[in-house]
């Protein structure tokens, strides 16, 4: 016996067998009934169906006849012809499969499940579709011009031998079962009966039927096939396939993997997917949740397709589904997707954990952390193999200092290479690399903090040298906590406080911000400065999130935290004497839990150093002092203060200011800044005494001083 050579081969002969029913029905409709048609115009009449039966209806080729016939127009002969070429199809078919050959009409019975009668139905409904003459001779038969489609009754009258049959047949044209549940029959609308339904076949499915494998064109702005080949799962990921396969052996799975942007949620699932050679079904979660009305019709499409494909489901970014209030469209997706596919992939960036009824499916969750050092510094050897990097770049520092995803660095250094382009450099340098993975640093510490500009050097810092001492000692340990922790294994004898903390304590004015941001500056990282408005509630718990948010934030993109005024937020534990003292100490609480678990830098700023709660003064491993500038100190400060380009008249005493007024680094910034503005005022070219002086007297003034000529000395005449 041949075999089919291939789907076509199959569906030509599958129609080839059912036509030989058609004719046999109409010739047997012409020989009962010679009238003519009542009504002309709403009925095909006799002649008109004997001229399409005079055509070739199959639109297949066929190599030969299925069943020779003598007599093309002995409805008897067609119908025994109908019933030979049944059993001979079914014969082909059976030795096909068993050959290992693949037929889609097999293929779309073994994915949903569908009975014999329902096969039939299948191609039945298929003849209009493929031939639009085919429709005319159901419109013959079914006595309506309009009815160009096969119905329901007549598919029972036809395929099933005897009333008994027919009963239990008729619950294959249920809502719930699959010819209608998983869209392979399009239903028009409500008909009075089941009898009168019309069998409409779904386009997917006839262009399925037909061996084209592109998806539904309804879902493609959301979904893609994909069937890229990914490298195979390493040896972390051999235990997860072993579940998988042992899984899948009885049932379905679901598995949320977790991880951050660029962690390989998806190429993880494209992995899994193509270890059981299965394609995969990628969706865009957060554009078809959006899609309103039609969510419930394109889940139904999307579980269609995946049986067509036999694909793994991917549902790309499906946080949106795991919040507590979207439990209802949880629920609905799981049921539609498993009910689609025996494996379903849920990825997304946030913590999640199934409870309550959602705990009806079976559900695993994986973690993608993000990779060691020594993986970041592998992943950025191999992408700057072929560049031409500055001698002085270390790859080594970049893989520590920024706790990178694969994706992030790859999209890292794609920005420096654009970069490079552009400016046609000669060579990639350190600071180029920095620019590109601040450039991946996205964060939504903007809504609860402020970026502090990197604009001072370590000459801009006047302060004592056992302060400067501390301050680069807190920078070279910043500087090393990932060969520290990591490589030399301190990480290892550390359960917590594994990160860097400072409290920089003194009077306003004296540098504290300033040496924040030369800190960050020195480490290539962004300083976020916190903002208290934002963070502090009235409201229980919000202030925990907040902070939550904060130091969450700030991990992610690799940033300083400084909290300046620090005391409001890590001011000392009081007795409880209301709930109001009950909460701040929790609000105190949780700041220490944090801040045990952060692994990052924290920097603390406050003019009251004495009011920081003492277990958080136990958990800094830096308390630098800020005094306020000696004599000397002000003297450096009054001369540094001013950019290169300012026009300073040559009459500025800085040693008569510095010795006579004990203003902080602060106060000095403000009074070069107020004698500057006061000069362009006035169109002077150059920023003279008379105009510190003056700038002088309001700053005095603004701090609640009494101000009297005697200040001045010798420049007591140049006050107006």
């Amino acid at each position: 016996m041949k075999l089919y050579r291939d789907s076509w081969h199959h569906l030509a002969e599958a129609v080839d067998s059912i036509l030989f029913l058609v004719r046999s029905q109409c010739l047997y409709k012409m020989r009962a009934s010679d009238q003519v048609p009542q009504f002309p115009g709403l009925h095909i009449s006799h002649e008109e169906a004997a001229a399409i039966l005079g055509q070739p209806l199959n639109p297949f080729p066929l190599d030969a006849p299925l069943v020779p016939v003598s007599n093309p127009f002995d409805p008897d002969e067609l119908a025994a012809a109908w019933v030979s070429s049944q059993s001979l199809v079914e014969q082909k078919r059976q030795a096909t499969l068993a050959q290992g050959g693949s037929l889609s009409l097999d293929r779309l019975a073994q994915a949903f499940t569908l009975s014999p009668f329902a096969e039939q139905i299948i191609v039945l409904a298929a003849l209009p579709e493929l031939n639009p003459a085919v429709g005319l001779l159901f419109a013959y038969l079914q006595q309506d011009v309009n009815q160009l489609r096969p119905t329901a009754g007549l598919a029972l009258t036809w395929f099933q031998p005897d009333f008994a049959a027919q009963v239990m047949a008729r619950a294959t044209f249920d809502e719930n079962a699959p010819l209608y549940h998983h869209h392979l029959l399009h239903r028009p609308g409500v008909t009075s009966s089941i009898l009168a339904q019309p069998l409409w076949l779904q386009e997917r499915v006839l262009r399925f039927l037909l061996g084209q494998q592109e998806i539904d064109p309804r879902l493609t702005p959301f979904c893609r096939l994909d069937d890229e080949a990914v490298e195979p799962p390493g040896e972390a990921q051999g235990e997860l396939l072993s579940f998988l396969q042992r899984k899948l052996a009885g049932g379905g799975q679901v598995l949320y993997v977790q991880g951050r942007y660029g962690s390989g949620r998806v190429r993880l699932a494209q992995q899994m997917g193509q270890a059981l050679a299965r394609p995969r079904l990628i969706l865009n979660t957060q554009y078809l949740s959006h899609s309103g009305d039609q969510f419930l019709n394109h889940l139904a499409h999307i579980r269609r397709e995946a049986r067509l494909q036999n694909a793994v489901l991917i549902w790309q970014d499906a946080d949106y589904f795991l919040a507590d209030s979207q439990e209802e469209t949880l629920l609905t997706l799981l049921a539609e997707g498993l009910s689609g596919s025996d494996l379903l992939f849920l990825t997304g960036e946030i913590g999640w954990q199934p409870r309550g009824r959602v705990n009806q499916y079976p559900i695993l969750t994986y973690r993608l952390d993000i990779p060691t050092e020594p993986a970041r510094l592998t992943l950025w050897h191999n992408i700057t193999q072929d560049a031409p990097l500055a001698p002085a770049v270390n790859l080594t520092e970049i893989a520590g200092r920024f706790r990178f995803t694969g994706g992030q660095i790859r999209d890292a250094w794609e920005m420096v290479l654009s970069q490079h382009r552009l400016h046609q450099s000669p060579h990639i340098t350190q600071a180029d690399i920095y620019a590109g993975a601040h450039s991946q640093s996205i964060h939504q510490l903007h809504t609860l903090a402020e970026i502090v500009p990197p604009v001072h050097l370590w000459d801009d810092l006047v302060l004592p040298h056992d302060t400067i001492a501390q301050l680069r000692e807190f920078l070279a340990r910043a500087r090393h906590l990932h060969l520290v922790y990591q490589q030399w294994g301190f990480n290892l004898k550390l359960a917590t406080n594994r990160g860097l903390s400072a409290l920089f304590t003194g009077p306003s004015g004296t540098g504290k911000t300033m040496a924040a941001s030369i800190i960050a500056r020195e480490l290539g990282l962004e300083l976020y400065r916190i903002d208290l408005s934002a963070v502090v509630s009235k409201y229980v718990g919000e202030t925990e999130k907040n902070l939550s948010r904060v130091f969450d934030e700030a991990w992610r993109s690799n940033a300083i935290i400084f909290f300046d005024e620090a005391d409001a937020l890590f001011g000392k534990r009081s007795e409880v004497r209301d709930s109001h003292d009950r909460y701040a100490n929790i609000e105190v609480n949780y700041l220490l839990q944090r801040m045990d678990s952060f692994d990052g830098v924290v920097i603390l700023a406050s003019n009251l150093g004495q009011n920081i709660d003492d277990a958080f003064q136990r958990r800094l491993q830096f308390v630098v002092n800020f005094p306020p500038p000696e004599g000397e100190d002000r003297f450096r400060i009054w001369q540094r203060i001013w950019p290169p380009s300012a026009p300073l008249a040559e009459d500025i005493d800085f040693r008569f200011l510095a010795e006579q007024f004990k203003f902080s680094g602060g106060n000095i910034r403000n009074i070069a800044l107020q004698a500057a503005f006061l000069a362009a005022e006035a169109g002077e070219t150059q920023i003279s005494m008379r105009r510190i002086v003056a700038s002088v007297m309001r700053e005095m003034q603004k701090g609640g001083r009494l101000v009297s000529p005697r200040d001045f000395g010798p420049y007591a005449e140049l006050l107006d």
